[in-house]
């Protein structure tokens, strides 16, 4: 999944903005992440809408969308945004977009690009060179290059190589990301299988778990095999506070029946 992380928090309690903050952090990664190439185990496209709540008040709506814009090509995108009472204390919009090559492999980014709007916008993009090994940040007027491994992924893209390295087997996986800078490490473990409560009835997943920090945080995602293993649920802790993230809504291709 494209993984963007909570940041570790100050010790006093956190505000109703800053609580939201953070979990657009993780959303749109989870916001984290196919059997003879990425487009044989996920459809052409689809659009999925989740919900995003701490201690049952719900903060915001994260919509992502995945096109194939050419035999070997994908355009993957997302808009967060708050809602509700939220959009008291943040009234920010995020955009992520990531572009690239699909592979034998999975996905090869080639571009991607963040935009934040509201009181603290940011804008930052990253291209790759894959010749060169070595993606080119653009973030905040400032520029520098960045040494890459053949296999390296932008936050956003991740979610789509892990629906496809899922469906290929069902194991532990390690992606390396680029991301604010850094190549950072994602180690991802398989727990098992559990049956949880979707709009779409109730369905089997995979459930994964990444721990960070000595596990002072953890990540663990439901990924459902019926929806070519779409996260269907993902649970971010953090020093005592919760963040869900749950689908709501799913377009693109055929849904099991919600009875």
């Amino acid at each position: 999944m494209a993984f963007a992380w909570i940041r570790r928090r100050s010790s006093r309690r956190s505000s109703p903005s800053k609580r939201c903050e953070r979990s657009r952090r993780w959303v749109l990664a989870a916001a984290l992440l196919l059997a003879g190439g990425p487009a044989a185990a996920i459809p052409p496209s689809f659009t999925a809408r989740y919900e995003v709540s701490h201690s049952g008040l719900t903060l915001g709506e994260a919509t992502v969308r995945y096109q194939q814009i050419g035999a070997d090509r994908y355009r993957y995108s997302s808009v967060t945004r708050p809602v509700g009472i939220t959009t008291m204390f943040y009234n920010a919009q995020i955009e992520e977009l990531s572009e690239g090559r699909i592979t034998s492999d999975g996905f090869k980014p080639e571009r991607y690009e963040y935009d934040r709007t509201g009181s603290r916008a940011r804008e930052a993009s990253l291209v790759f060179d894959w010749q060169a090994l070595k993606v080119r940040n653009d973030v905040e007027g400032k520029s520098w290059d960045m040494k890459i491994p053949a296999d390296a992924l932008d936050r956003m893209v991740s979610q789509l190589q892990l629906m496809r390295d899922l469906a290929e087997s069902e194991q532990n996986l390690t992606y390396r990301v680029a991301d604010g800078g850094k190549l950072r490490v994602f180690v991802l473990q398989v727990l098992g299988r559990e049956r949880i409560d979707t709009p779409y009835g109730r369905l089997e997943t995979v459930k994964i778990i990444r721990k960070v920090d000595t596990n002072r945080r953890s990540t663990v995602f439901w990924c459902a095999p019926a929806l070519h293993y779409m996260p269907v649920r993902i649970d971010h802790r953090e020093k005592g506070e919760n963040f869900r993230m749950t689908l709501a809504n799913l377009t693109g291709f055929k849904l099991p029946d919600s009875g």
